[in-house]
């Protein structure tokens, strides 16, 4: 953490959060964002320090001690800027500006909303003329706020017995397997505020355990629950037909809804309080309403991610809405795909239901009120999910094959000099494909639901 001294008793703690729609310095599609605080206060401009470089992003999250600043000695009509440099070349060159945000720490502390919320939104405004784009959050915490305050909480020499396999969370490690759970428990036992993520199978079908097992090694991702736990609660996010909001807590590991798996830690929140902590949940809680929930774009684990940026420590691991990120992806492709894929996708749908009876999915009423109308119960029954996966994998692997063909018979019209491509003759092929796809399908997932 980077001080700033002189003789007043005005202190803020500053953490840089994360960007958001930054301008692209590099040829037009990514930056090298980062961040250089100054003080100007009683006529002295002063140079707090400097965040680390996040690389090719519009979107920087920061989660390091670099983006921590203790600033003390402000005034009343003390600013404080915030300087966006994009860097090329390892700092060789000089930095091109971004733009930056200019603000008056007293007048901000006193906009916040809802009240106690530390962390605030700012636009960027050019620098010098530069063109710029975008917002910063930022997390501002007055000194005085912490006082008579208890910010540490003990955890205790030993991770609780319920507590299974614990792993350091990318903010802490670059590599999920580098350091020992012994090792990761001690740094959370030594944080502030400790944050974990909890991932859970989606309801509590063997069937979904053994299915995740297996494709979270192959970088697949899986049908996971994420719930964010800070100052002893576990938070997360769920539909309902209700105009409600969806953010539900619980405690830590015991959704009741969903098997526990795994933890990861996060990271150090820094001197937050719990106070502070609810004033941030209370200030997401108008855009995270229960009937906005989104099975593949807004989800519990897309929720999980939005509070750890809150939090300041970074994102969860990318796995665990991976698998929901990929039918997304497949669901905005629809629009474009050719007529072939389209009777590929309804013969899918159809095969999908008619294995309802062999693999014991029962399937849901989802007319009547009840599992999906419970905040937090993800919106979707286990045994739909069950399904869903079954026929993304089986969409996945047609479009392969249609990608295949399509790249088999472009060559060969480039190589016969023809200049217009023709579209491939897939319609007279769906079933053969579907029927492929399906029989191997089928037997992978019979291979997963056996016992392990």
């Amino acid at each position: 953490m980077t001080s700033f001294c002189a003789d007043h008793s005005f202190s803020i703690l500053l953490t840089v959060l994360r960007g958001e729609g930054l301008i692209a310095k590099d040829y037009g599609i990514s930056s090298d964002p980062y961040i250089v605080v100054h003080v100007e206060h009683l006529g002295r401009h002063t140079t707090i320090g400097e965040t680390s470089v996040v690389s090719q992003t519009l979107d920087p999250v920061w989660s390091d001690e670099t983006a921590r600043f203790k600033l003390e000695g402000l005034g009343p009509t003390s600013k404080v800027r915030l300087s966006i440099l994009d860097r090329d070349f390892g700092g060789l060159v000089e930095p091109e500006p971004m733009g930056q945000v200019y603000f008056t720490v007293s007048t901000l502390l006193s906009s916040g909303e809802p009240r106690g919320n530390p962390n605030f939104w700012l636009n960027v405004v050019p620098t010098d003329g530069c063109e710029c784009s975008g917002r910063l959050q930022v997390r501002i915490i007055p000194e005085k706020a912490l006082r008579n305050q208890h910010m540490w909480h003990s955890l205790g020499d030993t991770k609780p017995r319920n507590m299974r396999k614990l792993t350091a969370g990318p903010g802490v490690t670059s590599n999920l397997q580098l350091l020992p759970e012994a090792d990761v428990w001690r740094l959370a036992s030594a944080a502030n505020t400790p944050v974990f993520l909890h991932v859970y199978d989606v309801g509590h079908s063997g069937t979904v355990s053994n299915i995740n097992n297996v494709t979270e090694n192959i970088a697949l991702g899986g049908i996971f629950h994420g719930a964010i736990e800070v100052h002893g609660r576990e938070w997360s996010f769920g539909g309902c037909k209700q105009n409600r909001c969806g953010i539900f807590n619980v405690l830590p590991r015991k959704c009741p809804m969903h098997s526990y798996r795994e933890t990861y830690y996060l990271g150090d929140s820094g001197l937050i309080s719990e106070g502070s902590v609810n004033a941030i949940i209370k200030g997401m809680s108008s855009e995270w309403m229960g009937d906005t929930y989104v099975l593949l774009r807004k989800n519990c684990c897309t929720f999980s991610h939005e509070l750890a940026c809150q939090l300041g420590v970074g994102k969860c691991p990318a796995f665990i809405d991976r698998l929901a990120g990929i039918g997304a992806g497949l669901a905005d492709a629809q629009a474009g795909i050719d007529a072939g894929l389209a009777d590929a996708h309804s013969v899918v749908q159809e095969t999908v239901v008619s294995f309802q009876a062999a693999f014991g999915f029962t399937g849901a009423d989802t007319g009547q009120d009840g599992g999906q109308e419970a905040v937090g119960d993800d919106a979707m029954f286990e045994s739909d999910l069950n399904l869903h996966f079954f026929e993304l994998i089986c969409i996945i692997r047609i479009q392969r094959k249609f990608r295949a063909e399509r790249s088999t018979r472009h060559t060969t019209s480039k190589r016969a000099g023809r200049a217009h491509v023709r579209a491939p003759r897939i319609r007279g092929n769906v079933t053969r494909h579907v029927d492929r796809a399906v029989n191997k399908t089928v037997r992978t997932l019979n291979q997963l639901s056996k016992p392990r």
